[in-house]
């Protein structure tokens, strides 16, 4: 009798243990495949010569908006850089710019390269008026946040070859890039001429922020 009373317990215990459901985990969603999914829709920047770009003269024709997701926003980053006119350097971190530096704000002005007396005709300008140099690392990915001091004209400016809308409410330009080398990467930022408009305005740039994703 205490044999089968013992089979009993056992038969007893196993089927409450099995009605919760101890032996069958469920499934959970998991953060870190969900981060890296974000991350592969993270366009690759390739490197190119500061040397060319700086003296490029053919324009960006249609350029796209630049559109950057509140998931990508929203990661975590792993590392940061900051340099603000006070502190231009930041372990790998800099900005070379044509305009006028104050302690205040990096003002990037438009590089006019033809020659006119009609201030509201359309100039030939360099292409690029700023440069991001950053020392990135192989296969990593990257946020750049931009803010500005105010916004002038009609708030567009070029930053790799898109459109970037700011407005005296909105003074931030958020950008993401991916890695596929080590080393230097240029980012490009500079006025926004319209074909047909009146010349770009500069901008005031007051702190350049990187994240390491």
């Amino acid at each position: 009798m205490k044999t089968i009373s013992k089979y009993l317990l056992l038969i007893l215990f196993l089927n409450s243990f099995l009605c919760q459901g101890q032996l069958i985990p469920k499934k959970k969603t998991s953060k870190s495949v969900d981060m890296v999914s974000i991350k592969t829709k993270i366009p690759t920047l390739k490197k190119a010569s500061l040397n060319q770009l700086q003296f490029a003269k053919t324009g960006v024709i249609n350029p796209k908006p630049l559109n950057v997701s509140k998931e990508v926003l929203m990661l975590p980053s792993s590392k940061k850089y900051r340099i603000t006119p006070k502190k231009p350097f930041d372990n790998g971190l800099s900005f070379s710019f044509y305009g006028n530096y104050s302690v205040q704000a990096f003002t990037v002005s438009p590089r006019l390269s033809g020659n006119t007396n009609n201030s509201h005709s359309k100039n030939q300008y360099y292409t690029y008026s700023g440069f991001i140099l950053f020392n990135a690392k192989i296969n990593k990915e990257y946020r750049v946040k931009i803010d500005l001091a105010e916004v002038r004209g009609s708030g567009k400016i070029l930053i790799n070859d898109q459109i970037s809308s700011v407005s005296s409410t909105n003074r931030t330009i958020n950008y993401v890039f991916g890695t596929s080398s080590n080393g230097q990467h240029v980012i490009t930022i500079s006025p926004y001429e319209r074909n047909g408009a009146i010349n770009p305005e500069g901008f005031k740039i007051t702190s350049i922020q990187i994240d390491e994703l």
